[in-house]
C-alpha cells in the first residue's frame, strides 16, 4: 500500500473495535444537597466523573425522567431542581464519554423530598361593602 492511500472501512466491526478497546474506563459517582430536602426548595445534584480529564456530558435522571445535561468540567458536573416530587426519589447520573473516555452511570442515589409544612388556613378580614340591589359574595384566600 502506497504512503496517503486513504483506507475506508464502510461499517465494519473490525474497523471498529480498535476504537472501542481505546477508551479509558471511567466511574461516575452522584450526591445531593441537602439531603432531605423540602418539597419546592432547591436540591443540588453534583456528578463526579473519574478519571477528572474525561470531557463531555452528564445527565441527570430522576427515575426516567430527564432533569438536565451539564459539560463535565474539572470531573465534576452539577445541576440545581426545586422540582422533585415529594417521596424518596432514586435519582442517576449518566456520563456519555468521549473520543478518549468509555461511558458509565451512577447506581441510584436515594434524595428524601418532603412534604412542605402546611401553615394552616389564614383568613384575613376586611371591611364589605353591600351596595344596594346586589348580593353579597366574600372572596376568601388562602394558602393550603
Amino acid at each position: 500500500m502506497r504512503t496517503g492511500t486513504p483506507i475506508f472501512c464502510a461499517l465494519a466491526v473490525s474497523c471498529l473495535a480498535p476504537l472501542l478497546l481505546a477508551q479509558t474506563a471511567t466511574t461516575i459517582t452522584v450526591g445531593t444537597y441537602p439531603n432531605p430536602s423540602a418539597y419546592g426548595a432547591p436540591v443540588t445534584l453534583t456528578a463526579t466523573v473519574t478519571p477528572a480529564s474525561a470531557t463531555g456530558y452528564v445527565t441527570f435522571y430522576d427515575g426516567v425522567t430527564i432533569w438536565g445535561a451539564k459539560t463535565v468540567s474539572a470531573g465534576t458536573a452539577a445541576i440545581s431542581t426545586i422540582l422533585l416530587g415529594v417521596g424518596v426519589r432514586q435519582l442517576r447520573a449518566y456520563y456519555g464519554g468521549d473520543s478518549t473516555h468509555a461511558a458509565s452511570i451512577t447506581n441510584p442515589a436515594p434524595q428524601t423530598v418532603n412534604a412542605a409544612v402546611n401553615s394552616g388556613l389564614a383568613l384575613k378580614a376586611g371591611p364589605v361593602t353591600v351596595l344596594p340591589g346586589s348580593s353579597g359574595y366574600a372572596l376568601v384566600v388562602g394558602e393550603l
